[in-house]
């Protein structure tokens, strides 16, 4: 799996994210930061998710979120199936 970051907020910026993960759950606040997905492919695209110990972690099949309420931050990265490797079709 590839990791595309679409967005990352923290602080006053993610206190509307929380606050709808803690309302609504994780699925509404994907929805809500999906919109920053502008489908251009432009951003960082990584192996290795980007998240970290201390995070909450939610995913569907497009998306990942993950999130600190304590620490203040929120992020929402695109789910990438791994490039077929020359030679895999053997």
């Amino acid at each position: 799996m590839q990791y595309h970051r679409i967005v990352f907020l923290r602080d006053e910026e993610a206190e509307k994210v929380l606050k709808i993960i803690d309302d609504e759950g994780p699925e509404a606040a994907i929805l809500y930061l999906s919109d920053w997905d502008f489908g251009d492919g432009g951003g960082e695209v990584t192996d290795e998710p980007s998240s970290g110990d201390a995070d909450d972690v939610f995913e569907d099949e497009n998306y990942r979120l993950t999130w600190c309420s304590r620490l203040g931050y929120v992020g929402l990265e695109e789910l990438y199936p791994e490039p077929e490797q020359e030679g895999d079709d053997l």
